[in-house]
């Protein structure tokens, strides 16, 4: 356990595509950085990881935002798309082999998981095995209820980062800055 007044290293590992896929089916915009300084509550962010994958052969629509995250300090780890499969493939193993091998060599102790994805479970129970404390945060409606029990803390995207507008709303979400 740490004492009170140390200071916490955070690090975030995002799951682009998880999150990225509901905003576009809702129609909003994000503004990843301004989430990410906000799920981190002033706590020291030691690393900012992107997992997402690319397009190998042609336009790759993913590039522009790809830039946009590095250009503001994020890491970003990328897998090709399976074209043929029409998915990603590898992506959820590189997110879990990276936590788990930055939180045996004390990198963090706080990993801020930024998915809804259930399948990180079994990481985040090794993770915490290993005494490091695992955060959280998706949509509420697209997050495993499996995920959300293992976690030391659940952020609810809906009310982190932007109020969520109304499909009879005036307001305007922020344009997206990485």
């Amino acid at each position: 356990m740490m004492p009170a007044d140390e200071i916490c290293r955070v690090e975030i590992f995002f799951d682009l595509y998880n999150i990225y896929a509901h905003i576009r089916n809702k129609g909003l915009k994000l503004d990843y950085l301004e989430m990410v300084n906000r799920l981190a509550e002033g706590r020291q962010i030691t690393a900012k990881f992107v997992f997402d994958a690319y397009e190998q052969h042609g336009f790759d629509p993913s590039r522009r935002v790809h830039e946009k995250l590095r250009h503001n300090g994020f890491i970003l780890i990328l897998r090709p798309y399976d074209p043929n499969k029409k998915k990603q493939k590898g992506v959820d193993s590189r997110l879990t082999l990276e936590m788990y091998k930055r939180a045996r060599d004390d990198m963090y102790d706080i990993a801020l998981m930024i998915t809804g994805d259930g399948d990180f479970v079994p990481v985040c129970e090794d993770v915490q095995a290993l005494g490091k404390k695992v955060e959280v945060a998706a949509f509420d409606g697209m997050t495993s209820f499996e995920l959300k029990k293992v976690a030391d803390r659940y952020h609810d995207l809906r009310t982190v980062s932007f109020p969520m507008p109304t499909k009879n709303s005036n307001y305007m979400q922020p344009e997206v800055s990485y």
